[in-house]
């Protein structure tokens, strides 16, 4: 049953990445990390014999270990990225909310 979830999941997000694709709110280089990400996940479901034995020669006890580790290490640098956009976008809007008050008092 987890299988079919992990499936439906991956090609759900794989038509969805498509879609912002096309839509232009995707560049090639977006395109390519997300379709490999969610290729990962659909593989990871259908093989997960695959997935087993490359946690016993990773030196994990269990699956759910492996994800947990590979979540933490993909996440950590997103969650930073996005970081530094904010703090970027929020100084340019400060800029500009500046430049735009000190406009409209002269």
């Amino acid at each position: 049953m987890i299988q079919i979830v992990g499936i439906v999941v991956g090609l759900m997000f794989l038509y969805l990445t498509h879609l912002y694709f096309k839509r232009r709110e995707f560049n090639a280089v977006d395109l390519l990390i997300w379709v490999v990400i969610w290729i990962a996940i659909i593989f990871g479901a259908l093989f997960p014999n695959i997935v087993n034995s490359l946690v016993g020669e990773l030196g994990f006890l269990r699956a759910l270990d492996l994800f947990t580790i590979f979540g933490f290490l993909i996440i950590v640098p997103i969650l930073f990225y996005l970081y530094v956009i904010v703090k970027r976008n929020n100084k340019k809007m400060e800029e500009f909310v500046r430049k735009e008050a000190l406009e409209k008092v002269k």
